[in-house]
């Protein structure tokens, strides 16, 4: 058998590290890999966290975990090979590990990342009996306070909607083998304020089209309570952010037009306005807050898929005096 990157090993061997054999190495990321020092040892280390966080979960839990994993591999590998990505090819790989270590330890990707703040919790079913096939990358926050429980308590509304949309079709009984459900959710900033939880989910259960979403939770911890568009900004000094956001939103659209020489700019400034005055479409990292519209957002399903980045330096002189800005 090829000898493959730890982070790969890992899984289909259920070992904790392996040497890479590099003389083995075939795909581009492997050979990334094995070409760059920093990419190599953060591959080692990652595949490090995962046998050891492996060891402490339970069979179906760790069978959970590794098709995790399998997912988290398929995704970097498209990630890195985007054009936009980080080139070179080693250097994104090399991120892409250290944030996938970052959550399988419990930390978020930017922000305070020496505090382990969650546990990750994985669920894996197959499809069955009329249930769709279920796949939930969850997080369980650690600790005793107010924050962790009412934030646990928020999370835990979306694993028990995700597994009941998995068990609908129990009605129809069936293998149904290509229904299928997931749940990912992760942890892209926090603070000693702030936490920043992103939700993905997606689904197919029969209709025309996959459904996918998202969303976040933006969680002020000293409050304890999430956070929401009129804690970030007021009715003035929102404006230049929606005027910022339109023109994102209009060139995005242009360049997925068919006829982007002869595309008309219609995207209006009350729809942005509307569409971004929901703060669980925000999300916040290290260096920028995004606003993420959805598949329907300006337009029918996939049509824009359009999003808006606004940097702190525009945010931190209008934001409320209050709103714990990263």
């Amino acid at each position: 058998m090829r000898v493959v990157g730890i982070a790969v090993a890992s899984i289909l061997f259920a070992q904790p590290a392996l040497a890479i054999d590099c003389t083995a190495a075939s795909s581009a990321a492997e050979k990334a890999i094995c070409s760059d020092p920093g990419a190599r040892s953060a591959d080692e280390a990652l595949g490090k966290t995962y046998g050891q966080l492996r060891r402490s979960l339970s069979v179906d839990a760790a069978a959970g975990l590794r098709r995790s994993q399998t997912e988290w591999i398929k995704s970097r590998d498209a990630v890195c090979a985007a054009p936009n990505a980080i080139k070179p090819l080693s250097a994104c790989l090399a991120v892409q590990s250290r944030e996938r270590q970052g959550y399988l330890d419990g930390r978020p990707r930017a922000g305070d990342v020496s505090d382990r703040l969650f546990r990750p919790v994985f669920i894996s079913r197959p499809a069955k009996n009329g249930s769709a096939d279920l796949a939930i990358s969850d997080i369980e926050f650690v600790g005793n306070g107010d924050w962790q429980s009412r934030l646990n308590m928020l999370l835990d509304s979306a694993v028990k909607r995700a597994i009941s949309d998995a068990e609908a079709g129990k009605e129809n009984p069936g293998p149904h083998d290509n229904y299928e459900v997931s749940l990912d959710i992760d942890v892209p900033y926090a603070s000693s304020r702030l936490v920043s939880v992103h939700v993905t989910s997606g689904s197919y259960l029969g209709q025309a089209h996959p459904n996918s979403g998202s969303y976040n939770i933006n969680f002020d911890r000293t409050l304890n309570r999430q956070l929401k568009f009129d804690d970030l900004l007021d009715e003035a000094s929102a404006r230049p952010v929606f005027e910022f956001c339109r023109s994102q939103v209009a060139e995005q659209k242009k360049q997925r037009s068919d006829h982007a020489d002869h595309w008309k700019d219609d995207v209006e400034l009350t729809e942005v306005s509307e569409n971004s005055k929901d703060l669980k479409s925000w999300s916040f990292d290290a260096t920028a807050a995004v606003i993420d519209y959805g598949s329907y957002g300006f337009g029918g399903y996939g049509q824009c898929m359009c999003s808006c980045t606004i940097p702190y330096s525009m945010l931190r002189p209008i934001v409320k005096k209050d709103f714990p800005l990263p």
